[in-house]
């Protein structure tokens, strides 16, 4: 069975918190969650919070690289609207139609890409 990363995150978290003998109430207060919020992602009822994924990089940065693929795999640019106007300018400078957010996707997707190359530096 395959597994998402979200997924294999969680499970660390598990065994990090298993390993330190903390209850839930107690782990959830070191990421600075709700123990109803951390029960409901270890059940794979919640997706992985702002708030868990900021309290995951300031406990434990080893995962930071996991934490910042989930949340850049889970945003998608928008798509034009009535309600979210697009101009032919940002369409042109982003090279998509979502404005600033598409060209922030973007510059997390090279971020990533270079990741997988190994390079050491990355501009952004």
């Amino acid at each position: 069975m395959s597994t998402t990363v979200a997924e294999d995150l969680i499970a660390k978290l598990e065994r990090r918190q298993a390993e330190e003998g903390l209850s839930n109430r107690q782990f959830s207060d070191k990421l600075g969650i709700s123990s109803e919020l951390w029960r409901l992602m270890r059940k794979g009822k919640r997706n992985v919070s702002q708030a868990l994924a900021r309290g995951v990089i300031r406990v434990y940065p080893e995962y930071k690289e996991d934490v910042l693929f989930i949340l850049s795999s889970s945003v998608d640019t928008p798509t034009p609207s009535s309600d979210y106007p697009t101009t032919t300018s940002e369409t042109h400078q982003s090279g998509s139609t979502g404005g600033f957010l598409g060209r922030a996707i973007e510059r997390v997707r090279k971020w990533f890409k270079c990741l997988r190359k190994q390079k050491s530096e990355v501009k952004l």
